[in-house]
């Protein structure tokens, strides 16, 4: 079906600001993978032993939490249905990292409940937003 509507100011701008989540997220992807092993020793003891103890899978979450997350971001402001089902798709990788790394590891024991939780609480509650945001695109045929 073709869009018919025009979105409100709104959207366009919660739109953007989804896209640069995004790529902050991508960034922060691209950035971990690129580490070098001179900044890895910087790293404190526990975040070392937490990063060479990580699974593949759990690097393959990240990634495609953050790449589906960004691509529904540009398929929100191309106004494609598409952003929603990948929206969808970040947050369910989303919630199989946070879940491995909040649930299997001892990273709140050792780190404390906020500064353990909190950003993967943030990625999550922005995730859900995007779902509404395109959904209610998607039921107001401002996307299509």
């Amino acid at each position: 079906m073709r869009t018919s509507v025009k979105p409100p100011v709104w959207f366009w701008v919660a739109g953007v600001l989804l896209l640069v989540w995004g790529l902050i997220g991508v960034g922060g992807f691209v950035a971990d993978r690129m580490m070098t092993p001179e900044m890895v020793t910087r790293m404190s003891d526990f975040d070392r032993q937490l990063r060479a103890s990580q699974p593949g899978w759990t690097v393959w979450a990240y990634g495609l939490a953050t790449v589906t997350g960004l691509l529904g971001s540009l398929a929100l402001l191309m106004r494609r249905r598409a952003a929603q089902p990948l929206y969808v798709a970040s947050l369910v990788f989303v919630v199989v990292l946070f879940g491995y790394v909040l649930g299997a590891t001892d990273i709140i024991a050792a780190k404390g409940f906020g500064p353990a939780a909190g950003l993967p609480i943030v990625i999550a509650l922005l995730a859900l937003f995007s779902i509404w945001l395109a959904s209610l695109a998607r039921r107001r045929r401002w996307i299509g």
